[in-house]
């Protein structure tokens, strides 16, 4: 990226970066009023790091945030550490997983650990039919909601149907590693959600970390939590999926997956029908 105006600053962030390189540590801060070019200035910064062959992370805040203990430098590690190996993870200790959602998914070796159910949810307000046909926008093949036991603000609880790999590829033997249609529904989970809250469809935009102890039975629905985080605010959703098997052990989380909602996409629901 080429700035005009900034010599002075990208001259600043080159030595800083020079002295990281040589195992200095180093801090920079961007300030100024808004539409100045401070995220422009960033972006040029992290190329020029990652072009030097640094370890670049990114986090966010917002001004509600304050009050949560370094909020912004558990953003920019927890998906860097949902990336590592969990045997990597635990030889920093039980401490990460009290601060990273991410450990906190590796603590019980391959297993992911359950965060605190939901409970009280309020009745789902339609028909899982209804949702694909009102709500929803995938085929025939996707359409694996089993039931819909409840929604409301903080996420909901469903019965998801694992898919075969023979109705999906021709001539596929074995089982799933990780079953495609299983995730996907998680995902509407997540659109329907949108919808009834927030009144936009939603969009994938990211997964952050995904640990699985367990393939499900082919023929044994999976019960699924949709957990919706705090932070999430409209249009841009951040949440943590749960897989359940029918003996009620946990078998694999999904964590801080992201979408981004738009109302302008709610005129995809039901196109798969047409």
């Amino acid at each position: 990226m080429e700035l005009l105006g900034r010599e002075k600053e990208l001259a600043a962030a080159g030595a800083a970066i020079a002295a990281v390189g040589e195992g200095a540590p180093r801090s920079l801060a961007v300030m100024g009023e808004a539409g100045i070019g401070k995220s422009a200035l960033l972006l040029a910064v992290q190329e020029r790091a990652g072009g030097a062959g640094l370890l670049v992370l990114s986090g966010r805040a917002a001004e509600h945030e304050r009050d949560v203990p370094f909020g912004l430098v558990v953003d920019a590690l927890d998906d860097h550490v949902a990336a590592m190996h969990h045997r990597r993870v635990e030889t920093v200790g039980p401490e990460l997983a009290a601060v990273l959602p991410s450990a906190a998914a590796m603590v019980d070796g391959d297993a992911p650990a359950a965060a605190p159910g939901l409970s009280g949810l309020a009745p789902f307000p339609m028909t899982v039919e209804e949702a694909y046909r009102d709500v929803l926008f995938h085929g025939p093949l996707f359409q694996r909601i089993q039931s819909i036991e409840g929604m409301d603000s903080r996420g909901a609880t469903a019965l998801l149907l694992p898919s075969d790999p023979r109705s999906c590829i021709n001539g596929a033997e074995g089982a799933w590693l990780l079953d495609p249609v299983l995730v996907d529904c998680a995902l509407q989970m997540q659109v329907i959600w949108a919808r009834l809250n927030w009144d936009s469809t939603l969009l994938p935009a990211m997964i952050g970390g995904f640990v699985s102890s367990a393939t499900p039975a082919p023929d044994e629905p999976v019960r699924h939590e949709l957990r919706i985080r705090p932070e999430s605010v409209a249009p841009l959703c951040h949440c943590d999926h749960y897989f359940y098997g029918a003996d009620g052990r946990l078998l694999a989380a999904m964590t801080n997956v992201q979408g981004i909602g738009s109302k302008a996409l709610n005129r995809l629901a039901g196109v798969a029908g047409q």
